[in-house]
């Protein structure tokens, strides 16, 4: 299993951090792994090969940008166990799969940032794609969400909201 981040500075991917990944096992909380450094693909975007995944576990993922000069710093995500549905989906439920995989950063865009006075993100729309040749038009979007963020200081949030829309 593949774990992706994106970082941006001032809207525009930051290539060149060094951004931090831990794993944790739910619901013990236990470490899997902590503070590995992230690759770097391209367009700010960084990746880790989970190679010990296990899809029967449920899994926290935290990433650092570990630096300040990002739009995003800290990210989270979980894994869902989705096995036994996705053998039995049918047409009229793929574009629910296609959307759990859009919220998992596939075919996934972001723009229209709105900063505060210091440059951090308060908000912005999200939208996710039915292919990738459509990410970032108009076309084949499956789902649009807002997203609200509040700060407490330089790239730091107290909360992330995401609504669809």
């Amino acid at each position: 299993m593949f774990i992706v981040s994106s970082f941006t500075k001032n809207g525009i991917p930051e290539s060149g951090l060094s951004p931090k990944l831990q794993i944790r096992e739910l619901p013990s909380n236990t470490i899997i792994l902590n503070d590995q450094i992230m690759t770097e693909l391209a367009n700010g975007q960084y990746y880790y090969d989970f190679s010990t995944y296990d899809p029967s576990k449920s899994y926290i993922f935290f990433v650092d940008a570990n630096t300040d000069e990002v739009d995003n710093r800290y990210q989270t995500s979980t894994n869902e166990n989705f096995y036994d549905d996705i053998k039995s989906l049918t047409d009229p439920i793929q574009n629910d799969l296609k959307r759990a995989l859009g919220l998992l950063h596939e075919n996934f865009y972001i723009d229209n940032p709105i900063y505060d006075s210091n440059n951090n993100l308060i908000g912005a729309r999200v939208r996710i794609y039915s292919n990738a040749l459509s990410v970032g038009t108009n076309n084949n979007v499956i789902g649009e969400y807002e997203i609200t963020v509040q700060g407490d200081g330089p790239g730091k949030f107290t909360y992330w909201k995401q609504v669809k829309v």
